[in-house]
């Protein structure tokens, strides 16, 4: 978990109650069992977060959110959590910055209720503050509130103590609080200790019984058994590989399908591996998954999916390629034929080339038992080696004609970069 978009995790003291700022937002997506997917998410070795804090629904909102912080970073179970009380005290969409008596700012960004994942930041300098706050300001929000002594236009001013003490009439609401989700795993370690005990103590006895039963039986050893001689047929790794002669022109169609934009989201890039193409997007400190997953809901082409990595700092919109048929036999050709043509294929396009040395795999051992006794250099070489290139061109359909009659040639990634280069990476079999 990466502290910086929320600045300083602290503790503020406000009207005799310790508020926790600069937590880590997620909506949930089970309203019915938040603590668990809150647990979860917070052992994530990504997040490694021990602290979590729970915002239930209510009669306005059916949407539960959870936060995360570390007691490393200075907060404390018991604390409540600051941001959620300021988004149940002003509804919407909104932006403010709240100046802390005893110095500092604190920034929270709520959008339709829901606080934003980096929506939660406090700032110990008030210019950086301001620079995340201006940062800010620009997008929809329908408030937005900042210092009087900012100058802020179309803004107004709200003290923080009036902000997170005052009541919220006709609305039932429990005060948000961290909790130490390491404060079960004692409980947890005793019951497991106890299960532990008496499953020792069973299998004891259960063997003490078996012991006496076995006095009383003549042992007959069992018969010793040969196993036959193992054959492994080892099939060459190219011809179960899908024929790759339309992968490129698969590739670029699935592409242009997919949406290249999020709000809260930046483009990091395009590409295909041999089974499917992707879009990438580096989300910005006012992005927030639940509201790209709501954007997406009507632009996804059919089969594609969201794929969100466990921070969710980098959100994947793929979709599957069409299957192709294995392409059986192909007889492979030699290293330095086919390594001169490329070259040469290379220097006519002016494109960049990179050819590695050849890689030989060991051959794979027999299967259990027979497989125990043999060990990879006790075994002969495979009869081919594989080797790597990649090739970065702004012209990539010159290069689909020669790797499609190239036997043995196995797409792997092809790529694009803003400035509108492909790199196609990928890998030939020749004889070795």
């Amino acid at each position: 978990m990466d502290p910086s978009p929320r600045g300083t995790p602290r503790i503020l003291r406000i009207g005799g109650k310790k508020y926790a700022v600069g937590l880590y937002w997620q909506v949930a997506a089970n309203s019915n069992d938040v603590n668990a997917e809150a647990v979860a998410f917070a052992k994530n070795p990504e997040i490694d977060a021990d602290l979590i804090a729970i915002r239930d629904v209510n009669d306005t909102r059916d949407t539960a959110q959870y936060a995360v912080g570390r007691k490393n970073d200075g907060l404390a179970a018991g604390s409540i959590a600051g941001a959620a009380v300021a988004a149940e005290h002003i509804t919407g969409s909104w932006l403010g910055a709240f100046k802390i008596p005893e110095g500092g700012v604190w920034i929270v960004a709520v959008n339709s209720d829901l606080v934003g994942a980096d929506g939660d930041a406090y700032y110990e300098n008030e210019a950086e503050a301001r620079d995340r706050f201006d940062r800010e300001r620009h997008q929809n929000w329908e408030k937005i509130f900042a210092p009087s002594s900012w100058k802020e236009p179309n803004t107004r001013e709200i003290e923080i103590g009036s902000l997170l003490n005052q009541k919220l009439d006709g609305k039932k609401y429990k005060l948000p609080r961290l909790t130490d989700i390491n404060s079960t795993k004692n409980l947890l370690k005793v019951i497991l200790a106890i299960g532990a005990v008496a499953v020792l103590a069973y299998a004891g006895y259960a063997w003490w019984k078996d012991y006496q039963a076995s006095q009383e039986v003549v042992f007959v050893p069992p018969p010793v058994v040969i196993p036959p001689p193992v054959v492994v047929t080892v099939t060459p790794p190219w011809h179960t590989q899908p024929v790759h002669a339309p992968w490129f022109e698969q590739c670029r169609t699935v592409l242009a399908s997919l949406p290249t934009n999020i709000p809260g989201y930046q483009p990091e890039g395009m590409s295909c591996d041999a089974t499917s193409a992707a879009v990438s997007f580096k989300r910005l400190p006012s992005g927030f998954l639940g509201w790209a997953e709501t954007y997406l809901e009507d632009k996804l082409p059919e089969g594609a999916r969201l794929v969100s990595t466990p921070d969710q700092l980098t959100l994947n919109i793929r979709k599957n390629l069409p299957l192709r048929p294995a392409r059986g036999t192909e007889a492979i050709q030699t290293e330095g034929k086919l390594r001169s043509a490329l070259i040469e294929h290379g220097q006519a396009t002016n494109d960049t080339i990179q050819i590695a040395e050849k890689r030989i795999d060991p051959p794979p051992l027999p299967p259990p038992p027979a497989g125990n006794n043999f060990r990879p250099e006790n075994l002969p070489p495979p009869p081919w080696a594989a080797v790597p290139i990649s090739v970065t061109t702004q012209l990539p359909e010159r290069w689909g004609a020669l790797f499609s009659s190239i036997p043995g040639f196995i797409p792997i990634r092809y790529a694009a970069s803003p400035d509108g280069r492909w790199t196609i990476q990928g890998e030939f079999y020749v004889r070795n």
